[in-house]
């Protein structure tokens, strides 16, 4: 197995075996850059069989239709005669309810919100890609080393159960199971015990200690906020993900603690009288400069109106350079001066090596080294293929598709094949709509 790995992928040398069940083998690889992987492959008992690689070229097609910064990533996918390989990110760390047992106490409600946030964000995406797990449990939920969450095992059966988020007798079909399965997470981390071990007639009777109990910091627009994510009754809960995450972001705490706000408190006619005497300084100073240029009898001096002008320059480039950041994830090219990144493409049925360069703004033989391949010929549908693109551009607010095209400087017919939607009528403004909502990510080809 390790020859076949290292045979198709010479880039890759396997360290060593990281798990084995029914289906498939797990190996940790180390690419020529250093980054670690995982290396996904049929076990030898089911090699060859024809219903198993047909199911991983679709589990892999799928998974090219989910790229989202909170799932594992898949770097790249090999489909032959009698085998597959995907290799994906190594997640390092460990599934919530491991790290939850090693703090050894309840994480700030900063931390636990930031990680909600992003557990939030994945669950929208994924419900909107019909793709929504039917259960949360702690071995989908992984921390990572550095304290990023990664949501696992979405489509992938091999991924062990762990202990669920919400009742076994309550199913997730309506958007409030969500948020109360979410608000559970929530309840694991600021009080560092898992709400399902408290028992689960707690749960539906709505009878969980308040998260003061075990943290008595917590504070009290914390724990209302979180009392109705965990409501039993899905008709007081927060209607939706979405709702849920304005009620944490207007939650978020101060930075202070309870003894810096009754330091504040105490010294606030002290803090007053230095801002007085602070003020009154500035004018005096400001004064004394406009004197000092009056002496010398210049009626205009263009310093000041010069120093404003760079002032406002500097600020709004630092925000042009804030939103590039926001919306592009972007990587080194190989070659060239244009900056790219890779992108898995889906081939799709009928789809010619020729079409899918094309689509992208690269030429074949570019295509046919990147992927290390010989020839297109027997290039297979559901085929997960590496191209190259200029960036990942997610829509913002009153964002047009005009606007995108001009901001990168291509034509809407450019933007539209580089999204597979070409048979788009631009002129129908339902139609664009639908297809450029805020949120969605678009692909950004390469100059040609």
């Amino acid at each position: 197995m390790i020859q076949a790995i290292e045979q198709f992928f010479p880039q890759y040398k396997v360290e060593s075996l990281l798990k084995e069940d029914d289906y498939f083998v797990y190996h940790l690889a180390r690419h020529s850059s250093g980054r670690l992987a995982m290396i996904q492959s049929i076990a030898p008992a089911y090699q060859g069989k024809s219903a198993v690689i047909e199911r991983i070229r679709q589990y892999a097609g799928t998974v090219n239709e989910l790229q989202h910064p909170v799932l594992p990533l898949l770097y790249d996918c090999l489909i032959t005669e009698d085998n597959a390989f995907l290799i994906w990110e190594y997640l390092d760390g460990q599934n919530i309810e491991h790290y939850m047992q090693q703090q050894k106490q309840a994480l700030s409600e900063r931390k636990a919100q930031r990680l909600v946030l992003s557990l939030i964000s994945v669950l929208d995406f994924l419900i909107q890609k019909g793709e929504a797990p039917p259960r949360l449990d702690t071995e989908m939920i992984w921390i990572t080393s550095d304290e990023r969450i990664k949501l696992r095992g979405i489509i992938d059966e091999s991924t062990p159960k762990g202990t669920p988020y919400h009742p076994s007798r309550e199913q997730l079909h309506a958007p409030q199971d969500y948020v109360q399965a979410v608000g559970l997470v929530w309840y694991h981390l600021i009080t560092g015990k898992h709400p399902l071990r408290l028992g689960e007639e707690h749960i539906l009777k709505g009878s969980l200690p308040p998260a003061g109990k075990f943290y008595p910091g917590v504070f009290d627009h914390i724990e209302n906020c979180l009392a109705k994510a965990i409501h039993p009754n899905p008709a007081k809960r927060y209607k939706d993900l979405q709702e849920l995450q304005q009620a944490i972001l207007s939650a978020r705490i101060q930075a202070m603690t309870p003894e810096e706000y009754s330091f504040v408190e105490l010294n606030a006619p002290l803090i007053l009288l230095i801002f007085i005497t602070l003020l009154t300084g500035l004018a005096l100073w400001r004064g004394s400069r406009r004197d000092l240029h009056s002496a010398t009898r210049v009626a205009y001096y263009p310093q000041d109106t010069l120093a404003w002008k760079e002032f406002k320059e500097r600020q709004q480039f630092i925000k042009e350079q804030k939103a590039a950041t926001d919306s592009l994830f972007l990587l080194p090219q190989e070659e060239g001066t244009d900056i790219t990144r890779d992108y898995l493409h889906k081939v799709s049925r009928g789809e010619t090596l020729t079409d899918i360069a094309e689509r992208y703004n690269m030429t074949t033989e570019h295509l046919l080294r990147i992927n290390n391949l010989a020839s297109g010929d027997n290039i297979q549908s559901g085929v997960g293929l590496k191209v190259k693109v200029r960036a990942i551009h997610k829509i913002n607010l009153n964002e047009s598709p005009q606007s995108i095209a001009k901001k990168y400087n291509l034509s809407m017919a450019e933007l539209l094949k580089a999204n597979g939607l070409s048979g788009i009528d631009t002129n129908d403004r339902k139609a664009l709509e639908k297809v450029f909502y805020p949120g969605r990510e678009l692909i950004i080809p390469i100059s040609r």
